[in-house]
């Protein structure tokens, strides 16, 4: 597996060693490249519904911001008292069933009711669950009046109702990411067969499309680069490489025609 990295990467008029392959292996060197290039962004999926200390102190200095008073209170089991709702980042977090009116259908409110959570885009409801036990009691009073212990406590209940729905949607996420780097892949990979095959056509198909796919691997390291770090134009070059790689490898190959008895 690493022989072939190495080669496809920086030695790609050696790509045709490979054209014997099964495509069974070469499809498993395919996909091991897909989801290598995919995983950053998988693991940036799965660590986002951790809250940072500077996420936490905006999402107190947005209450500050919107509630100067509130006789709200969550007892460790349920919330008492008025409720009311604050925007953070293009979303609401609402408390105790108060709802903004002026919601679209690309509004995602986190709404902590009396006693269960849920997550509601526009005014549709996509998930709901009850509060677990062992949260932590908090005034809001003592909140918006800097208390420590309130503070933490109301952040680290936000941030438990946050995780608690954010789960279920990392698998979602991966595949989409999975699936979105899967299509721009074989897009390019029917893109450089097309641009190839007019000018290889001595060549068997099934010879240029294993050599196709294994010129693919400098497209994947690219995608991995660029989702490592944020370089836009290693994703750009990466579109354009494999056409070159392949072309290359494809015209290292020589047809020899062995004359019939």
């Amino acid at each position: 597996m690493l022989n072939r990295l190495s080669t496809c990467l920086f030695h790609p008029s050696y790509i045709g060693i490979y054209i014997k392959d099964h495509f069974a292996k070469i499809i498993a060197y395919f996909i091991f490249l897909l989801v290598l290039s995919t995983l950053p962004q998988m693991l940036t999926y799965a660590n986002s519904g951790n809250f940072t200390k500077s996420t936490q102190n905006e999402i107190i200095k947005c209450l500050k911001q919107n509630i100067t008073e509130s006789n709200l209170e969550f007892n460790g089991t349920a919330f008492v008292g008025e409720g009311f709702y604050f925007e953070y980042e293009g979303q609401y977090f609402s408390f105790n069933g108060v709802i903004p009116e002026t919601t679209t259908l690309t509004t995602t409110t986190f709404s902590f009711n009396n006693t269960s959570f849920s997550v509601l885009q526009g005014k549709i409801t996509i998930y709901s669950t009850n509060y677990k036990e062992g949260l932590s009691s908090f005034k809001i009073a003592d909140v918006l009046n800097n208390d420590l212990i309130a503070k933490n406590a109301f952040v680290g209940f936000i941030e438990n109702s946050y995780n608690s729905y954010y789960k279920t949607q990392i698998l979602g996420l991966c595949l989409m990411a999975l699936g979105s780097n899967l299509l721009y892949a074989c897009i390019l990979v029917i893109f450089v067969l097309l641009l190839s095959g007019s000018n290889f056509n001595h060549i068997n198909i099934k010879y240029k499309i294993k050599i196709i796919l294994y010129s693919m691997t400098v497209y994947f390291v690219f995608t991995l680069l660029q989702n490592l770090y944020n370089l836009e134009f290693l994703g750009f070059l990466g579109f354009f490489l494999p056409y070159m790689y392949a072309t290359y490898a494809i015209s290292r190959l020589r047809v020899i025609e062995i004359p019939r008895k």
